[in-house]
Formats: structure tokens, C-alpha cells, sequence
């Protein structure tokens, strides 16, 4: 692990293959036969510039090396972050720096990683243990195996504001981790999908249906008679930068009505605290590998179940009376067709219309609105891509919470269901 961190940060590297020598840069990589016929064949067997340090965002680079770095074997489980630290330290060298792996900036993000099972394939992954001591469960560092996040694409936005617990003093108080790092979509836009909402639109809907802890303002809250075109509009003006709707409505929001006295100082470093609003449901294995979750009438969102934490919802998963607590803490947009597992019946419609030689299957999917798997305006366009509210289903312990795995729930769907408030101690 540590001789990847050295690639990584050198300036160049000379590659001797069986077939040649290749010279890669930051910036460039130069073949020996430049013209050879066989340059792609020879590019695809040794992959170049998987080892670049920045070929995106920050958090995106980040997220390759980190699932670059968790693939490879650590002989001392107490390296997991030294090994990592000149790679984060590089890419967020201007940013208040990292909390027990995840970056302060993209914090609200960094929080939905889960195992890359393509790398690391078989059985579920270990909780990694330093002198006996769990990392925390909200930490990709608290699983041994290739962690990513290929399943939260389309990430908008967080709906919570996350706190350090600092005892420093006489006693515990919150210190906000400044998540400013904007996502991906606030400022690329949808690319060359021009029918697609602004990231502030789904932000709002998710404000206007009560699932943010900021009280709605009225002058928006009856938007009904107008499109969502032109609550775009007035959105762009409000909220024209990612950080001026954090500053509005996420970072006024703290934990509340919690005795901070209570909490054991050694555990400081491992907590994190929020307010956040908890719903329960039933989880059921829909197939092989899909774990869906379920509210009164139906299925509302998909779990992933396959970290070492989640063996807590495996062991119980036939048993369907077992009820689950689910704290949404952010929105995404539905990027990669996973409605369609939420439900059989949205499954059944795509294939009926399929087989019956549909031009749009799953946009005729989307339409149905007895299926309420999107928003529409007044006068019938729909939200699209389908808004997804990120959940992490947690586990209480004591006094405290701790992170079993992350899923996604329909909007549509948490929008609906009853909510509870709480103040959450993540450990």
C-alpha cells in the first residue's frame, strides 16, 4: 500500500514492459513505438494514468485512489491512513483536511462508500481492529476490502449538517465540519442530457416535502401552480452556488436536546453528530444480491448489504416482522436505472413494454404516476432522472449509533412516510 502512495505522488514514471518502455507523466504518457499497431492492445494490458494524481475533481480523484489504495494488502492494519495521507494531503492541500479518512470538503459524500465487490469478489469483507480498537463505522477505514462509490453516482446535495465533539474545555461542543465542496452537477450540469432538472430543484422538492430540518419558506412553499422550469429559475438566483444553500438552509441546523456530559472522552475522535430525521422499514431479499426496502405499501428504496456491519441485517433477513431505522442524509439522482428494482411491478411494466417494442421503456415507467416514483409540475412534466434521498441505516448501541450500510430511498417514497427528528452521536 505504501509503494502505491510512492507512485502515485512521483512526478514521472518509466514502465518497462515485456513489449516496451513507457514514460508517464502528470500530464502526458509517451509510448516507445508511437505508431505501433498494437498501442491499444499495449495501453489496455498496463492501464496508464489509473495512477495520475488529479485527472478530475478532488473528490473524484479521490475516490479512484481510494479504491485503488483499499484493493491493495496493508501489513500493518495501523498504516490504513499513513499510507493514504500524502495522496488526501495533495488533493485537498487547501482544505481543512480529513476526519478518520473521509474529507472535511466532500464529508456529506465521502460518508456513502461501500464495498467494490467487482475487486474484492466472495465472501463479505472484516471490520479492520487497531490494538483491539474498531474504527469508526461511518469510516471507509472500518472495512478491510475494496471500498468506492460506483453505487451513489448523480450526488446533489446533503440534507444534514455533521459536528467534530470537541473537549477541549470543561466540556463537549460541537465544531461544524465544513462540507463546501461542491458536487459534481452543480457546476457541469447533465452534459448532453438538456431535458434533465437543476441540482437545485431537487434540493428544494426534498426542502418543500419537509425532509430538511430548516422550516420552509411559504413564499416557495406554494409553488404548486408554477413549473418546475421556472422554480428553476428563481432557484438559480437563491441558491447560485452549492455553498449558498448550505449556508441557508443545512448549517443552521445542530444536534438538539442532547446531554453532551454523558459521552465518554475517549471516544471523541470517533464521534460525529447530527440532527436528522430517522424513518422505519423492512428490508427483504428481492434476489440474489438485492436487498430491498420495504415500507406499508411496497418497496421504497434498495439497500446494500454486503460490508461486514451488514451481516446484522443478514442474519435476520427472513424474518419479516424485524423493523429497521433508516436516517436520510442526503439526495441523488437516479442515474443508473435502480427504480426498477425497488418494486416487481415497476420490473414487470419495463419488460411488458419491452417486449411489446417500447421506444422509451423506462421514461414510460417513470410516467406512471400510480407508481410515484417521481415528481410532476402542474402542468405534467416529471422530475428526471427519479430523486433518490441517500439513507444509512444505522443500529443503536447504547447511548450511541453506529453505520450498518447505506441504500437509497425514493423521494416520493420518504416524502410520504412518517419521520421522527433525533439528535444522532454516530460512533
Amino acid at each position: 500500500m505504501w509503494t502505491y502512495q510512492e507512485t502515485v505522488l512521483a512526478k514521472r514514471k518509466l514502465v518497462i514492459t515485456d513489449a516496451e518502455v513507457i514514460l508517464e507523466t502528470d500530464t502526458q504518457v509517451d509510448w516507445e513505438d508511437r505508431h505501433g499497431e498494437n498501442q491499444v492492445i499495449k495501453s489496455h494490458n498496463h492501464y496508464l494514468g489509473n495512477t495520475t494524481l488529479h485527472t478530475g475533481t478532488a473528490f473524484d480523484d479521490f475516490a479512484r485512489h481510494l479504491e485503488n489504495y483499499t484493493s491493495r494488502n496493508l501489513s500493518y492494519q495501523s498504516d490504513i491512513y499513513n499510507a493514504f495521507q500524502g495522496i488526501t494531503s495533495s488533493l485537498y492541500a487547501e482544505s481543512p483536511g480529513l476526519k478518520h479518512g473521509l474529507p472535511r470538503q466532500d464529508f456529506d459524500q465521502a460518508l456513502l462508500w461501500g464495498r467494490c465487490e467487482w475487486r474484492t469478489p466472495g465472501p463479505a469483507p472484516q471490520v479492520r481492529t487497531i490494538s483491539g480498537t474498531t474504527l469508526p463505522s461511518w469510516s471507509w477505514s472500518s472495512m478491510i476490502g475494496t471500498t468506492g462509490f460506483g453505487r451513489s453516482p448523480g450526488f446533489l446535495g446533503t440534507l444534514i449538517h455533521w459536528h467534530e465533539l470537541d473537549h477541549s474545555g470543561q466540556s463537549f461542543n460541537l465544531k461544524s465540519i465544513e462540507t463546501n465542496g461542491e458536487p459534481f452537477f452543480w457546476s457541469r450540469g447533465w452534459g448532453d442530457r438538456d431535458m434533465l432538472h437543476s441540482p437545485q430543484l431537487f434540493l428544494f422538492l426534498a426542502w418543500k416535502h419537509g425532509c430538511l430540518e430548516t422550516e420552509m419558506d411559504l413564499r416557495l412553499g406554494n409553488s404548486k401552480d408554477l413549473s418546475f422550469i421556472a422554480i428553476d429559475q428563481v432557484l438559480a438566483i437563491r441558491w447560485p452556488t452549492y455553498v449558498s444553500f448550505l449556508s441557508e438552509i443545512v448549517m443552521p441546523t445542530y444536534p438538539k436536546d442532547e446531554d453532551f456530559d454523558k459521552l465518554d472522552v475517549a471516544l471523541q475522535e470517533r464521534l460525529i453528530a447530527c440532527q436528522a430525521q430517522i424513518a422505519l422499514f423492512q428490508i427483504e431479499l428481492a434476489r440474489e444480491g438485492v436487498y430491498r426496502i420495504v415500507g406499508p405499501d411496497g418497496g421504497v428504496g434498495l439497500l446494500n448489504c454486503d460490508e461486514p456491519q451488514a451481516e446484522y441485517v443478514r442474519a435476520r433477513i427472513n424474518d419479516p416482522s424485524h423493523i429497521y431505522e433508516f436516517m436520510g442524509i442526503s439526495i441523488s439522482a437516479d442515474q443508473n436505472w435502480s427504480v426498477l428494482d425497488i418494486d416487481n411491478a415497476f420490473q414487470t411494466a419495463y419488460d411488458d413494454l419491452y417486449a411489446a417494442g417500447g421506444d422509451d421503456c423506462y421514461g414510460d415507467v417513470l410516467q406512471r404516476k400510480d407508481f410515484d416514483i417521481t415528481f410532476f409540475d402542474d402542468s405534467g412534466e416529471r422530475l428526471d432522472p427519479p430523486s433518490l434521498i441517500n439513507v444509512m441505516l444505522i443500529q443503536r448501541e447504547n447511548y450511541y449509533y453506529t453505520r450498518v450500510s447505506t441504500g437509497s430511498i425514493l423521494l416520493t417514497k420518504w416524502a410520504k412516510v412518517e419521520r421522527e427528528s433525533k439528535a444522532i452521536l454516530l460512533l
